[in-house]
């Protein structure tokens, strides 16, 4: 397996030095940095969430709280799970690496997920250990648009040898919800009632700790819905994590 990875590696960094792809950022040739599919000077403009952030769903805190780690909307919400990461701000080229992802179907881009993980050990530190679950798709949609950007960020995630994490896609959509992009939060949570249920036959320890995987995390309604199902099915941990917060 390593020396698969490894020709994997030296075939795709062949081929990047004699047609270097374009970053999603600025739309140039990636032709120098430390990434493959981000140029340096894009890479280096991404907002990363480091703390303080909230430790309920990730998002950046302007100022610690008096008596929570939590921003308001969570202390408001009191959303099922317990802990929540996310790995930068979804604006300027990190907006640009999720539509590129999510829109275009363009996997290489996770090429750069270990560099962007080392950007942010606390978000790296979370998904340590963990039964990682992806976010489904209904079959329709997955059937429409061919690909489920929240499980390739899920292998993705799986095949970083130093976090020994594990995917269990343990969760179906079992209704085929509207898009939720302009619906509000208590629009978004009504609209994904009874929208995810435990895959049929699907066994798992209940003692270890799972992190919902998305790509972004815009409410929090998605995450959430998923893991009411996890802890209604007697799960003791159930944690989240999306790339992308905004």
């Amino acid at each position: 397996m390593k020396l698969r990875k490894l020709a994997s590696g030296l075939a795709g960094t062949l081929l990047d030095t004699i047609m270097p792809q374009d970053c999603p950022g600025c739309g140039e040739p990636v032709e120098s940095g430390p990434c493959r599919r981000l140029c340096q000077w894009c890479f280096r403009s991404i907002e990363w969430i480091r703390r303080p952030f909230c430790e309920r769903c990730g998002s950046p805190l302007q100022e610690r709280a008096f008596s929570t780690e939590e921003c308001l909307h969570c202390r408001e919400l009191q959303p099922s799970f317990a802990f929540g990461r996310a790995m930068f701000l979804l604006t300027g080229t990190g907006r640009s690496f999720i539509h590129g992802l999510k829109y275009h179907g363009d996997r290489s881009l996770l090429e750069d997920l270990p560099g962007f993980l080392d950007e942010v050990p606390d978000f790296k530190d979370h998904l340590k250990g963990a039964v990682i679950v992806p976010v489904p798709l209904h079959r329709r949609r997955l059937r429409s648009r061919g690909f489920n950007q929240s499980e390739w960020i899920a292998e993705s995630i799986a095949a970083c040898d130093d976090l020994s994490a594990e995917v269990h896609p343990l969760l179906g959509r079992v209704r085929n919800t509207r898009t939720q992009t302009r619906l509000s939060r208590p629009e978004r949570m009504e609209n994904l009632k009874n929208a995810f249920a435990l895959t049929s036959g699907k066994l798992f320890d209940r003692c270890r700790r799972i992190v919902i995987v998305d790509d972004v995390f815009t409410t929090g309604a998605t995450l959430e819905a998923c893991a009411r199902v996890l802890l209604e099915a007697g799960a003791k941990q159930v944690h989240v994590a999306a790339l992308g917060h905004g």
